[in-house]
């Protein structure tokens, strides 16, 4: 099924939109894997391993990246969890697929610029739309 993403460069994913998201705003609407979501999709490259499929992350690196952010190891589940908002915000733009016994999140390689680019545009306003939808 073909989108409209390629027609308009306004068509947003809700992950792309949470990233726009003032940290103030951010912790008042965003459930608390939502937030961690959103710290992986905004930084993604950093954390990423690239391959011909797109910016590969395993379960492990995002249990690190949590670990690094919080100071606490995040139990198996949690990092579950975060990888299906991954795929459930990112939408077209991410797929949560297993190889060789370990889930993996594959995000399209464009995509990390998309995040940066609204993170850098977002400003200290409440968005004007669903954030979540």
């Amino acid at each position: 099924m073909e989108t409209d993403k390629t027609e308009s460069h306004d068509v947003t994913t809700p992950l792309e939109r949470i990233c726009t998201l003032p940290e103030h705003v951010a912790d008042r609407e965003l459930t608390t894997n939502q937030k961690r979501a959103r710290f992986i999709a905004r930084d993604v490259q950093d954390h990423a391993e690239k391959a011909p499929a797109g910016l590969v992350l395993d379960s492990q690196t995002i249990a690190k990246v949590i670990t690094a952010a919080e100071g606490t190891k995040p139990h198996t589940q949690t990092v579950a969890r975060v990888m299906d908002f991954l795929e459930k915000l990112g939408k077209d733009d991410v797929e949560q697929t297993k190889r060789r016994g370990k889930k993996l999140v594959v995000v399209d390689e464009e995509a990390p610029d998309r995040y940066h680019d609204r993170c850098d545009r977002a400003n200290d306003q409440a968005p004007t739309e669903s954030v979540m939808s």
